[in-house]
This record gives C-alpha cells, sequence and structure tokens, in this order.
C-alpha cells in the first residue's frame, strides 16, 4: 500500500532538475538512464511522477537501457508500456530489501515497502542476496534493465 507523504519529509527531500524538465527525444545522447541518487527520494516521488514515468518509459521503448539502484527502483513500479502490461511484470528485479529497510528503522517513515511492492509488480520475481547491504545486481530483459539492491551494489557501475 503506497501512503500518502509526511508533511515534514517532503520538506527535507533535497531539490534538483526534476523529471519534466528531461527530454529524451529531444537530443538526449546517453544510451541509458539511472533513476536517482538520492537516496529514499524516487519513494516519495519518482513513483508515481507522471513526468518520471513517461520519460521511462520513453527511454525503454526507444531501446535504452535502464538502470537503477537501492530505492530508485521505486521509479519503476509504475511504468506502464505502450502496449499496457508494467514494465516489471513477470521480471526479475532488486531494490532494498525489506529488512534492510527495517535495520535503518525507517520502515515507519517510507510511503511502500518496496521489496514488497516489487514483488506484487514483478509477479513474486523481486531477487536479494544472501545477507544484508551485500551486492546484488540483477540483469534482465536481455540486459536492457539493471537493478541493484542497495548502495553497496551500485559500484558495479564504476567498472
Amino acid at each position: 500500500m503506497i501512503r500518502s507523504v509526511p508533511s515534514f519529509y517532503r520538506q527535507t527531500l533535497p531539490s534538483g532538475r526534476i523529471p519534466s524538465e528531461f527530454r529524451p527525444s529531444l537530443g538526449v545522447q546517453r544510451n541509458s538512464m539511472r533513476s536517482s541518487t538520492r537516496e529514499d527520494g524516487p519513494m516519495f516521488d519518482l513513483a508515481t511522477d507522471s513526468h518520471s514515468i513517461a520519460l521511462i518509459r520513453e527511454f525503454w521503448e526507444s531501446g535504452k537501457i535502464v538502470s537503477t539502484v537501492c530505492h530508485g527502483t521505486a521509479a519503476l513500479l509504475n511504468v506502464k508500456l505502450s502496449n499496457s502490461s508494467f514494465l516489471l511484470a513477470n521480471t526479475p528485479v532488486t531494490g532494498l530489501a525489506n529488512s534492510e529497510e527495517d535495520g535503518t528503522n525507517s520502515s515507519g517513515y517510507m510511503p511502500f515497502m518496496l521489496e514488497t511492492e516489487l514483488n506484487k509488480i514483478s509477479g513474486g520475481k523481486d531477487e536479494k542476496a544472501s545477507a544484508n547491504w551485500a551486492s546484488h545486481v540483477v540483469v534482465a530483459m536481455d540486459g536492457r534493465l539493471l537493478t541493484g539492491q542497495n548502495p553497496e551494489s551500485a559500484k558495479i557501475w564504476r567498472r
């Protein structure tokens, strides 16, 4: 269940460029997209932002690579493709584990539990590392969808 964002939390989110400022069809030259590096921010904004959802759909449907790490995977939850299917339907995926969220005592502040929602949308195909905070990356959809479980998982992109 996605809950509303507590007003005190909204006021503390860092500001930056918003999804509506990006237009991949108008000249973005990069072949990949990472949804956010703002820690748990995507849980509160990108998961339901219509501009973010449209941007990810446009990247995906134009053949680009889509990648996320940790809470950033929340940005993929509501991405519906032109054929009306969800991007993550029946697809292996990962994002922050419920046990990792619980371990930081922040579960009560989250609008939803990411692992729970990923399991719902992916048909139970959310994958996790054998230990909390261990690196775990899932490569799916012919190598075009890359998701990392937690910040430790982001190190693979630096290689």
